[in-house]
């Protein structure tokens, strides 16, 4: 392979090689910790809310090269307008998760007014947005913090035990379900890479290397297939939890607690 072609290869493909090069040194430094199943559902679990802002982003650079500054703001607002009806003013939670979600959509139609009819640049918009909507939102929640205390609630979105894609298949141990979306996801990305390499290359278009684009295929294939047998592996936290009752009844602590000559206590797996 030429110097030319190296170099074009790391130019396309920087991120993915600085990703793997952190992966790498923080499983390293880590002892290979941080690739652990449970490590991997929770980095996923909690940075869910930005892989939908990021897919929302993406349209909008893809379809005309603009930039929304105000998605964080946003999504502070709708959250913040979502918490008080819930827990102010006790609303029904699917209720409120309408309203929220019909909030989002009147924001972006707002703003998108500004942008295709009175023609205001995309960034002035969205600047003026995040400055707005995040003012609004300590104007909602009066400067505090709003818990959200509605059981159905944190059940299904704030980590409670119905918020995982429950195993149809009824995997003992191994979430098989989770897994079969994972191939299913491979295989349709790599029937949709070959039917589009063989279709430019019948039109005459330029197609680049086979083994390249196979290679390419492989690999995400791959990875995607890694993390999904991580997640499968995934049937709650590592540390076995126990039941500990004091004198007064309530549940203090969940875990076993052991003394070892001077040491404090502290938590050991079970």
């Amino acid at each position: 392979m030429s110097k030319t072609k190296v170099m074009e290869f790391v130019k396309k493909y920087t991120m993915i090689l600085v990703l793997i090069l952190v992966t790498a040194f923080f499983a390293w430094q880590t002892e290979g910790k941080i690739l652990l199943p449970q490590n991997i559902n929770n980095l996923i679990a909690q940075n869910a809310y930005v892989f939908v802002l990021a897919t929302g982003m993406l349209l909008c650079i893809l379809t005309g090269g603009n930039i929304d500054l105000s998605v964080g703001s946003v999504v502070c607002f709708v959250g913040a307008v979502g918490a008080t009806m819930m827990e102010t003013y006790e609303m029904n939670m699917w209720l409120s998760i309408l309203i929220m979600l019909l909030v989002g959509l009147a924001i972006g139609a707002w703003q998108g007014f500004w942008i295709a009819f009175v023609r205001i640049p995309p960034f002035i918009t969205t600047l003026s947005g995040m400055l707005v909507f995040r003012g609004l939102s300590n104007v909602v929640l009066n400067g505090m913090t709003v818990s959200i205390t509605n059981e159905t609630f944190v059940k299904i979105f704030g980590g409670g035990a119905d918020c995982y894609v429950p195993d149809f298949f009824g995997g003992n141990g191994f979430n098989i379900t989770c897994m079969l979306a994972g191939v299913i996801a491979c295989a349709i990305f790599a029937l949709t890479q070959f039917r589009g390499y063989f279709a430019r290359k019948k039109k005459g278009y330029e197609t680049g290397s086979f083994n390249a684009m196979l290679a390419k295929v492989i690999v995400l294939c791959a990875v995607l297939l890694w993390f999904t047998y991580n997640l499968s592996l995934h049937k709650g936290p590592d540390l076995r939890l126990y039941h500990l009752h004091d004198d007064h009844g309530p549940l203090l602590l969940r875990g076993r607690r052991k003394r070892e000559g001077d040491e404090a206590f502290r938590y050991q797996y079970g």
